[in-house]
């Protein structure tokens, strides 16, 4: 409950200094009577400070048991200069105190745009920061991620670069915790992309193709290339939405489609066991943005 206090403080304070600073306001005609309502004033000035809104509901199984069972979240950010700022709440539980408090901000440095976001868990009472660097110039990413209870948890970089006509992109991340190393390698060129992941911790390298059939299709074919699992995945573009499906054959169907709708989108995923139809799980989840 202080935690949120001091939240609410601080967004009083900053919407404060934010309207000390704000520059005058030519005189205007004659407010409405709606307008020198002090209640639909106070609204205004929220909207001018607040920024898009996310109400998200999930559902995980078939069967809802209550409020708890829609695990609905809601995240509120707030522009204050410079920054974005805001907590997440989840309003199943009912709690008197938000899940977490959130700032975000990004800046240009070194003929790049650098980002910074931390996260605060009420709960668990731990700080997570991620911290990011991109240049578009020079094709080059670096980012890492930490938290005040492990310390520095990941580090990576990536790079793009196009070469006659062929495009390649490469990232690699390091997992300290796992002392795991990862790596994606992409080339494309016209409707083909090639790609290749490897991770030393399953040596199992997986090798992808992709291949743009047409603007609404694309069919992506995989092998792991130390077991020989195979897997077929397709990507078709609808109207108002998409639909990605995945078979393994002798294991799972998987198949996601996602539904633009009024201010969000509906997402459906099913996973259908191959050799038993009857396992089949189901969930769905619809985000409203605001």
């Amino acid at each position: 409950m202080i935690r949120a206090t001091i939240l609410l403080i601080f967004l009083i304070v900053a919407f404060a200094d934010a309207a000390k600073n704000a520059a005058p306001v030519a005189v205007a005609p004659a407010a409405t009577k709606s307008e020198k309502n002090p209640i639909q004033q106070l609204v205004n000035s929220v909207k001018d400070i607040t920024s898009s809104q996310r109400l998200s509901a999930s559902v995980k199984d078939t069967s809802v048991n209550g409020l708890e069972g829609l695990n609905i979240k809601w995240t509120v950010p707030f522009k204050v200069q410079d920054y974005t700022v805001g907590f997440k709440y989840s309003l199943a539980d009912l709690k008197k105190v938000p899940d977490s408090l959130f700032a975000k901000r990004s800046f240009r440095a070194a003929n790049g745009v650098a980002s910074v976001d931390a996260d605060y868990d009420v709960a668990d009472k731990t700080l997570d920061v991620a911290t990011s660097w991109h240049s578009d110039d020079k094709g080059l990413s670096v980012s890492a991620a930490g938290n005040s209870k492990d310390m520095l948890t990941k580090v990576s970089a990536a790079t793009s670069q196009s070469f006659g006509g062929n495009n390649f992109d490469v990232k690699g991340t390091f997992h300290v915790l796992k002392n795991k190393f990862d790596v994606i390698t992409k080339a494309s060129r016209d409707a083909f992309t090639a790609e290749v992941e490897y991770d030393t911790d399953a040596q199992n390298p997986l090798l992808s193709v992709s291949y743009k059939v047409n603007d609404n299709n694309v069919i992506t074919p995989a092998v792991s290339l130390k077991d020989g699992d195979l897997s077929y995945g397709w990507n078709h573009k609808l109207s108002g939405g998409s639909i990605d499906a995945n078979f393994r054959p002798g294991n799972n169907l998987d198949i996601e489609w996602q539904d633009n709708a009024s201010n969000g989108f509906w997402s459906t995923k099913a996973s259908i066991p191959v050799n038993n139809p009857s396992g089949t799980k189901v969930s769905f989840s619809r985000e409203w943005n605001y």
